[in-house]
């Protein structure tokens, strides 16, 4: 019975659902694992932005 449907059944069967629920958690803590490899560049990347932004503010009021 593959006919290229979704099984609702098969969906709905609890370990089905906590492996969609795993995949799921899995995307936002691959996303922070890289995000926390990778903080020394974040810092620089958002201090360069930070000190740009306070330049602008600094040239508008002039």
């Amino acid at each position: 019975m593959n006919s290229g449907f979704v099984d609702i059944n098969s969906i709905l069967n609890p370990s089905n659902l906590r492996i969609l629920f795993e995949n799921a958690l899995m995307i936002p803590a691959l996303v922070i694992k890289t995000i926390w490899s990778a903080w020394p560049l974040f810092i620089i990347v958002f201090g360069i932005i930070i000190i740009l932004i306070i330049i602008r503010q600094k040239n508008r009021k002039n």
